[in-house]
């Protein structure tokens, strides 16, 4: 804006001149059409909601019914899609070819060098672990076999006097024996549980130690 009197500039909306004190006339607004302006929205629209498919709905199972659990026809199914069938099939041809050309003569060594550390008596702890990974060395499986009693009654244990002269008579020969019927029964498949079961009374038969 400048002056009308003395063209000096005039800040915005002032009534007088700042120099000259000449009084300044302020223009009218433009007019505002009113057909032109923009409607006002009067409520805000909602958003619309995304309605998700239908679903039925799983029906209840009653109090105190059991469990629905997959018969052993299904799971096999479930496995094969999932392609758990094929490896456990190739691991267990694996043992078996492990088995027959290794396990077999490997496990007899094996036991023998246990049986002869275990005869040092002090040598009976590395004994009794290299037992407990004898289903590893014969099958390749990760099973081990406990050797130590879960409870022991020492009430019933003999005297440490008789259990010394029991395996210097007996006790070193009788485990190897003992050890040579285990392995032939685990050698044949089927007695696993035999061998095994007869492993786990290995410390009676050698030492008379009480389980």
């Amino acid at each position: 804006m400048l002056c009308p009197e003395c063209d000096a500039r005039l800040p915005q909306n002032a009534t007088h001149c700042l120099e000259c004190g000449a009084a300044v006339t302020l223009s009218a607004p433009p007019p505002v059409h009113a057909q032109r302006l923009p409607p006002l929205p009067l409520y805000n629209e909602p958003t619309p909601r995304r309605i998700p498919p239908y679903q039925a709905a799983q029906p209840l199972a009653p109090v105190g019914a059991v469990p629905y659990e997959p018969s052993i026809l299904q799971q096999w199914l479930e496995r094969t899609q999932r392609g758990q069938v094929s490896q456990v099939s190739s691991n267990l041809v694996v043992q078996l070819i492990y088995f027959v050309l290794v396990g077999i003569w490997f496990s007899q060594l094996w036991i023998v060098f246990a049986w002869l550390i275990s005869i040092t008596v002090i040598g009976l702890p590395l004994a009794n672990t290299m037992l407990r990974f004898l289903p590893m060395v014969t099958f390749l499986s990760t099973k081990q076999i406990n050797l130590d009693p879960a409870h022991s009654d020492a009430n019933q244990t003999p005297p440490f006097g008789l259990r010394v002269l029991y395996f210097a008579f007996a006790g070193w020969w009788l485990s190897l024996v003992w050890l040579q019927f285990a392995w032939i029964a685990g050698i044949t498949i089927i007695g696993l549980p035999i061998a095994e079961m007869m492993i786990k009374v290995l410390p009676t038969i050698t030492t008379l130690r009480r389980l």
